[in-house]
This record gives C-alpha cells, sequence and structure tokens, in this order.
C-alpha cells in the first residue's frame, strides 16, 4: 500500500522540478533582440556583458547576484564588467574602473567602490578624491595619476564607449548575452534569463561546429577510399 502511493506522489515530486527546469523565456518581455549585433570579444565562447555605474543604485543592489553567478559560468562562456562611458560622473567613474584594472588591484577594489559611494557618501567625483581614496590600497598618488591619464585606459574608454552606444543603453544596469540580447528582467530573474539565453547561443555555436566536423569526416572516407582504389590497382598490375 505505502509503496504504492509513493509510485503516485512521485510524478508529483519531480513534474514541479522539470517544469523549472524547462523554463522559457519570451522575447520582448524578457529579452531584448538588438536590431544590430555588436561583435564579441570571442568567437568560439558565448560572451557575457555586464554594464553598470558606480553610482547607480540598482547597480549597486545587481552587484552580489552578479558576482556569485558569474563565478559559476562554465568555461566556454565569457563575462566581463564594463562601465557605461558618458559625460559626468559616469565617464569620471568609467576611467576610474579600467585604473583600478590597470593598476592590478584586488577585485574587491570594485566592491569598495560601490560602498563608498552608496553606504559612505563618498562621491568619488574628482581625480584626486580618487586617488586619496586608492591610497589605502599602496596606491601612489603619482602612479594613480600616470594610469588615470594613460594611454591605455583612455583606449578602453573609448572601447567600452563604442559598446555602449552598440548596445543602443539608455540606462545601467544592463546584462549583453552575445552581443545579441539585453535582458529585460527583474534582479531575482536576471541570471535566470541570461542563463537561458546563454544555452540558446550555446547551441548555435555547437550548430556551427557540426558541418566543419563532417566535412572532416567525409574527406576522412574519401581518403581512404583513394587509398583503397591506388592499392587494388596495383594488385591489379601485380
Amino acid at each position: 500500500m505505502i509503496k504504492n502511493l509513493s509510485r503516485l506522489l512521485l510524478p508529483l515530486v519531480v513534474m514541479p522540478v522539470m517544469a523549472i527546469a524547462a523554463e522559457t523565456f519570451q522575447e520582448g518581455k524578457d529579452y531584448i533582440v538588438l536590431s544590430q549585433p555588436v561583435k564579441t570579444a570571442d568567437a568560439n565562447k558565448v560572451n557575457v556583458t555586464e554594464v553598470f555605474s558606480y553610482s547607480c543604485p540598482h547597480c549597486y543592489n545587481l552587484e552580489s547576484y552578479i558576482n556569485k553567478w558569474s563565478e559559476t559560468l562554465p568555461e566556454d562562456v565569457k563575462f566581463e564588467k564594463i562601465p557605461a562611458v558618458t559625460k559626468g560622473l559616469w565617464g569620471e567613474h568609467a576611467r576610474l574602473f579600467f585604473t583600478v584594472n590597470a593598476l592590478k588591484l584586488d577585485k574587491k577594489v570594485h566592491s569598495d567602490i560601490f560602498n563608498a559611494f552608496h553606504k559612505e557618501h563618498n562621491k568619488l567625483a574628482a581625480p584626486e578624491a580618487m586617488a586619496k581614496f586608492l591610497a589605502k590600497y599602496d596606491v601612489k598618488k603619482e602612479s594613480f595619476e600616470q594610469t588615470f591619464n594613460s594611454f591605455g585606459v583612455s583606449s578602453q574608454m573609448n572601447l567600452a564607449a563604442a559598446k555602449f552606444r552598440g548596445y543602443r543603453l539608455t540606462g545601467v544596469p544592463a546584462v549583453i548575452v552575445n552581443g545579441k540580447y539585453r535582458v529585460n528582467a527583474p534582479k531575482d530573474k536576471v541570471t535566470a534569463v541570461a542563463d537561458f539565453l546563454i544555452e540558446k547561443e550555446r547551441a548555435l555555436l555547437k550548430e556551427k561546429a557540426a558541418p566543419t566536423t563532417t566535412a572532416k569526416v567525409e574527406t576522412k572516407k574519401e581518403d581512404d577510399n583513394n587509398e583503397a582504389n591506388v592499392k587494388s590497382s596495383a594488385a591489379k598490375e601485380d
């Protein structure tokens, strides 16, 4: 009796799990297809880009979710953060972001900058304030100024600005998947929609790789056939 009851209950337990696993999202509602795809950094991987600004409260609220999620991504997914490059404070903070990276400081510094702005009310609006803030990470003022105004940082700014325009963004945070899709979901669903789109793009990458594999197999068959014909001809001559 108990065994029979457990058999009846099992489908009821499994079905919700399967429903969650098979969850799909709708174009135009949960994500937006970009009118013009933007070239990605690695064509052999699924690229995910988060566009943000330190001063954006929504970016600050999303930060912990995105960081934890990004650490779980497989090797075939390339994740990167880029700041929104515009005029004013967003632009100054974008330069700060690339300066921190160029100085090869710990990733935790980015979280500290978020906290400084939103919890400590330190706007970090001027290079002087930024230099003072980074001094506690053993960054000398001269080193900061040199890096902040360097050609390398300026080049990164230009690349980020081009991507920002290409994504046609009007605000942040924004999560872009493979230069094709912009996630359009609340904070608690952002990573789920991103996962859905990553799987969608992964399937396309596998499809693109398949013809190459087939071609190699067919070429090998032709080579084997040619080799067999040569051996057969040689045998007849003997």
